[in-house]
């Protein structure tokens, strides 16, 4: 006989089992088996011999007599790495890991299907070593001792440098040289160190953006997100930009201004003074105006007029614009954001408007912020429930996004679920 899962033959004198099993013998014949395991199998055990030596079992033939070969399948290491800078886990019924390798014992021709799972920093890059794959899973048959490596890469993220100033310079650092590369794939935790060096006529402002500010170099540590820089140059003597409204700053670069705190005018209107200093002035836009053009005067304590800045540095007021939903959809109580341009740094309204039913609901604001440069704005506000609403029958409005300078509606209605 030979049980087991594993293969083999046995063979003696008149039999080869193999497919003869079975045989006659005269009375007192000595009989000598031997087994010869099959392809990834073993011998484990003869049993109903007299005697076994080596692999070899001997019988005397006095009585029927039954002897029996046991055949196992032979077990194999697999074993799977974890390469590359990233890190992530590897799954598979019966493999353990410890650090970056894992194993796994195995019977001859089992198939074995690795998972790889990335952390939150890392992305998977791919397998070396498999039989085959399938998606992401690698596929082994062990039919020997083998051998599979998975890589995990740190994810990259953009680091994007702005420069929107009037002025002309170059930002520097790791990877990037802006000028013209202004944008770098880098992988997370980088660290980058930024350098600002104005061109001729200008002067460099100041840096806002990624956690940096000033006029020193700017550090950012690339995380598991897009950063965005501002470096702003400015032409000496001019704005440092020409469009805001409600909550801009605006930086004049030059020099004799004074170290006492003056005044600067939009029209007729005065600006709040940030900072002043002889080389730089930063105001801030409080109060409302008409959108439109305003030429900027400014007065140094020491000089009993206002200079006009040229009639190139007119500075432009501008209504809310470029509103747009984020989300196009959503259920009473839900928050939605909605981004644009020149919302404002204090807190307007948000409205949703019926024209056909005549339906107006002012909307509860979440959260109101506007980038002081750049003008790019977000307000996040609560889906209010309307007068009527059914739930599972949509409504569409119109989303109006108003400040005290103007209103812009949203290029895509909202929808009320």
């Amino acid at each position: 006989g030979k049980p087991g899962k594993g293969a083999g033959a046995v063979t003696g004198t008149g039999i080869s089992c193999g497919a003869d099993c079975s045989e006659s013998y005269a009375y007192g014949t000595s009989v000598s088996f031997t087994e010869t395991p099959g392809t990834g199998s073993k011998l484990t055990s003869w049993t109903g011999c007299d005697s076994v030596n080596g692999n070899a079992c001997s019988v005397t033939v006095t009585a029927n007599r039954s002897v029996t070969a046991a055949f196992a399948l032979e077990n194999y290491i697999l074993t799977a790495a974890k390469t590359g800078n990233g890190s992530g886990t590897l799954t598979a019924s019966g493999l353990s890991c410890s650090g970056n390798t894992c194993t796994g014992s195995y019977p001859y021709n089992t198939a074995v299907s690795i998972t790889p799972t990335p952390n939150t920093i890392s992305t998977f890059s791919g397998w070396t070593g498999c039989d085959s794959t399938s998606g992401n899973t690698c596929i082994v048959a062990v039919t020997a001792a083998k051998s599979v490596s998975a890589e995990f890469t740190l994810k990259k993220h953009k680091v994007n440098i702005g420069k929107p100033g009037k002025g002309a310079g170059a930002v520097t650092g790791t990877g990037i040289s802006c000028g013209a590369d202004c944008s770098e794939d880098l992988e997370y935790g980088t660290v980058v160190s930024l350098t600002a060096t104005p061109e001729p006529g200008s002067v460099f402002g100041g840096w806002s953006g990624g956690g940096c500010s000033g006029t020193g170099a700017c550090e950012i540590t690339v995380a598991n997100a897009p950063i965005d820089v501002t470096a702003m140059f400015n032409v000496i003597g001019a704005l440092s930009i020409d469009t805001g409204t409600i909550g801009t700053q605006i930086s004049i670069a030059g020099s004799g201004f004074g170290d006492k705190k003056g005044k600067v005018l939009v029209g007729d209107t005065a600006a709040k003074i940030i900072t002043w200093s002889d080389s730089s002035i930063v105001f801030e836009i409080r109060k409302p105006l008409i959108p439109g053009p305003y030429k900027v005067t400014m007065q140094p304590r020491q000089q009993k007029f206002y200079a006009t800045m040229g009639e190139s540095d007119m500075f432009t007021v501008k209504a809310p614009e470029n509103a747009s939903v984020v989300t196009d959809f959503g259920l009473p109580g839900e928050q939605i954001e909605v981004r644009g341009n020149y919302f404002g740094s204090k807190k307007g309204k948000i409205y949703l408007e019926d024209s056909a039913s005549g339906w107006v609901k002012s909307c509860r604001v979440v959260s109101w912020a506007m980038d002081q440069t750049t003008g790019e704005s977000s307000v996040i506000f609560a889906v209010p429930k309307p007068n009527g609403y059914v739930p599972g029958i949509p409504t569409s409005y119109t989303v109006r996004v108003t400040n005290k300078v103007g209103t812009a509606l949203a290029s895509v209605e909202f929808t009320i679920n």
